[in-house]
């Protein structure tokens, strides 16, 4: 009897001990990669997440050379080509601005006289050429005039007006004074004035 129950006790250890020990091993094999990630617990919710929620970046699109540009497919749509974008600018238009043409600055006018030394006799008639050389682009009026002196005597004369365009051409005829001496001479200077400006000439008269 004694016999018995020490038999009977060594295979109630085997069947008891056997399980337990594999029990135990599976514990240890399944259980520690559970613990070693760090669990935290789902939201309104004791049961802890076992696998922790990944986020990404949306597929970048490749644009290969020759290839149509596609998209990722959606749930409910086809994937399709894609229209390509324009690659080349719009062509600007070109504004002709027009071109200020500027206007030509007056010239400066100049005289001269013709003749500027003479003989004549009292009473006797001279005709004188009054030239305006140049000029261009003046838009006022010349004036002349004659400044005359002999001896003691002296006298000026108006010899008139002349208006643009320039350059232009005037005669006046000059008569000797009667009551001159013979052998003196008149000096004289003519003058002309306009736009600003004064030009004159030197003559002179031997009264015979």
């Amino acid at each position: 009897m004694a016999g018995f129950l020490d038999t009977t006790g060594w295979k109630l250890y085997i069947v008891i001990g056997i399980p337990l020990i594999v029990a135990i091993v599976l514990l240890i094999v399944i259980g520690y990669p559970m613990l070693s990630h760090q669990v935290t617990p789902a939201a309104g919710g004791n049961r802890p997440v076992l696998y922790p929620t990944v986020t990404g970046t949306p597929l970048t699109i490749r644009n290969t050379p020759g290839a149509p540009r596609t998209v990722p497919a959606t749930s409910g749509t086809v994937p399709g080509p894609v229209t390509p974008v324009p690659t080349s600018l719009p062509q600007s238009r070109t504004t002709i601005s027009p071109v200020l043409t500027t206007a030509i600055a007056p010239v400066p006018f100049s005289l001269s006289v013709t003749p500027q030394s003479a003989s004549a006799k009292p009473g006797d008639t001279l005709t004188y050429s009054l030239d305006v050389l140049h000029g261009e682009g003046l838009t006022g009026p010349i004036h002349f005039s004659l400044a005359a002196k002999v001896l003691f005597f002296s006298q000026t004369y108006d010899l008139g007006t002349i208006d643009p365009p320039f350059p232009k051409n005037i005669r006046y005829d000059f008569t000797v004074p009667g009551n001159l001496p013979s052998g003196v001479t008149v000096n004289g200077v003519i003058t002309a004035t306009g736009n600003g400006q004064t030009e004159s000439e030197d003559i002179s008269l031997n009264v015979l």
